[in-house]
This record gives C-alpha cells, sequence and structure tokens, in this order.
C-alpha cells in the first residue's frame, strides 16, 4: 500500500517564505555523476536531462559537492509512478519531485531554500504554483512543504490487486483504475 499526499503552494509564497542563498543553480548533464553520488535515481536524472524541454533540475552545492536537489516538470501530464498521473494547468503550474538533501546537510531547510529558487525562476517565466507529490512516510519532505506554505489537495492511497489498482482519492468517490491506465489526478486550478 502506497500512501501519499499532492500538495499545492503559489510561487509568489514560497518566494516569499525561503531565503535566496547561494550555492543553488539550474543543473545540467554535467551534474549527473554528482547527483547519482549524492543520492538521486539514475533513471530519473537521466529522463529528467532527456526531457530537457520540459525539465529542469535545481542543484544546491557546497565547496564543489551537490547536497542537494530537486526536479522540476513543466507539462499538461506527467506520469508521477505508473499507477498516476497528474494533469498541470499548461503554462501555470510545474512539478516538483525526486527531492533530496544528503543526510549531513539535513535539519538546514534546504530543500525549502531549492524549492524557493525554482519558485523565482519560474515566476519570472508566468508561472503561478507549484505541485508536488510526496510520500506520507517521508516526514522531512512533508516538513519542507509545510515551511514553503503549500497545502494539501488529496492524499492518495494505493492498494496493489493482481494486476488492478485500487486508488482512493479522498476528494471524489472514483477509485478503481485498471493497471494500464494510470490515475488521473488533475489539480483543477481555475
Amino acid at each position: 500500500m502506497a500512501r501519499i499526499v499532492v500538495f499545492s503552494a503559489e510561487l509568489t509564497v514560497i518566494a516569499a517564505t525561503t531565503r535566496a542563498t547561494g550555492g543553488i543553480r539550474w543543473g545540467g548533464p554535467a551534474d549527473r555523476d554528482a547527483l547519482v553520488a549524492a543520492g538521486a535515481g539514475p533513471a530519473m536524472v537521466d529522463s529528467a536531462f532527456r526531457e530537457s524541454a520540459i525539465a529542469r533540475v535545481a542543484v544546491a552545492e557546497e565547496d564543489g559537492r551537490v547536497i542537494g536537489q530537486n526536479v522540476y516538470l513543466a507539462a499538461g501530464a506527467l506520469r508521477v509512478y505508473p499507477w498516476l498521473t497528474v494533469e498541470l494547468a499548461q503554462g501555470r503550474e510545474v512539478l516538483a519531485m525526486g527531492g533530496l538533501v544528503v543526510p549531513e546537510h539535513r535539519g538546514r531547510h534546504l530543500l525549502a531554500d531549492i524549492k524557493g529558487f525554482a519558485a523565482r525562476a519560474f515566476l519570472d517565466q508566468g508561472y503561478v504554483r507549484m505541485v508536488s507529490v510526496v510520500e506520507t512516510r517521508n516526514t522531512a519532505s512533508l516538513r519542507a512543504h509545510a515551511r514553503i506554505g503549500a497545502v494539501a489537495l488529496a492524499t492518495l492511497t494505493r492498494i496493489r490487486l493482481g494486476r488492478l489498482d485500487l486508488v482512493r482519492d479522498d476528494r471524489s468517490t472514483r477509485h478503481l483504475q485498471i493497471a494500464t491506465r494510470p490515475y488521473v489526478f488533475s489539480t483543477r486550478l481555475p
């Protein structure tokens, strides 16, 4: 069973509640090995750099070492998990996922600052909101989202039954999906 929370935060709020610190920048393919060494999944990093038209990776570094990162995707519908697709408002919302901070740098609010860096950049491009999908057991990420003023849009619970995914969205009664068709979560931005 998997439980996730879908969060939303206005970019202006994120920018106002985070520090504009040095050492955070947009990453590129040259950062791949450092990101993987820091703990990022190789497939996610490779996918982000391959999809550079819709994906960007914010990298935090200190003394030349990657100490944190977060991937940002800007497209209409994005497959977050094999069983879940998130629909965003094109050109208005960005999806943040895969955030990490290396263990010895945790507790410094670095993930929130990385999100603040990205929020300021996406504001300049006309985006208004950041959406994140966080597993409920990831308490550090839950705290980081509270710190940036994110609010929960919904909690999704997934149970795998043979070839079926049972997905309960606490906002609606729709909940049974066949494994080959992921559950579609729409952020419903007016």
